[in-house]
């Protein structure tokens, strides 16, 4: 763990219980699998369609999972959760911010202008998962945090 970046947040979600599920970006779940042995709904190595029937699957949870981190409503995002057997939310503070949502590089394609749809659809009333308190934060490092969904 020590030669990655975000060694303390892996680490962290290593003492996470071991059949704990985590929602979070594909580029910031890639690792997770591997440095902290806890199971991710999506991640960037995933979406690339090596098999057609395992890659469809992918897609439909790549497709809704924008929908989701990018929601307004609380509501909507625990009850995906719930539906999903997803504990926890991985959030990148930096893909709700202006600079980058201005990129428009969300995600890579097919993904990115569905990802784009969302987060402008629902940018002008604010994003759910920007706002939660720090109250509700079970880790917070300035750059990610990490809720339990119970709790929201």
């Amino acid at each position: 763990l020590t030669t990655y970046h975000n060694t303390a947040l892996y680490r962290y979600i290593h003492t996470l219980p071991k059949d704990s599920m985590l929602l979070g970006h594909p580029w910031d779940t890639n690792e997770i699998p591997t440095l902290s042995q806890r199971k991710v709904f999506v991640e960037y190595e995933l979406a690339l369609p090596h098999y057609k029937k395992f890659y469809e699957q992918i897609r439909a949870r790549l497709f809704s999972f924008f929908r989701i981190y990018y929601s307004g409503s609380i509501i909507e995002i625990k009850q995906f959760c719930q539906k999903n057997k997803i504990d926890y939310i991985l959030v990148n503070k930096k893909y709700f911010s202006d600079e980058f949502l201005k990129k428009r590089k969300i995600f890579i394609e097919p993904f990115n202008g569905e990802a784009i749809y969302f987060a402008e659809k629902n940018k002008k009333n604010g994003f759910a998962l920007a706002h939660i308190t720090h109250q509700k934060r079970i880790y917070d490092d300035g750059k990610y945090f990490i809720i339990k969904v119970s709790d929201l």
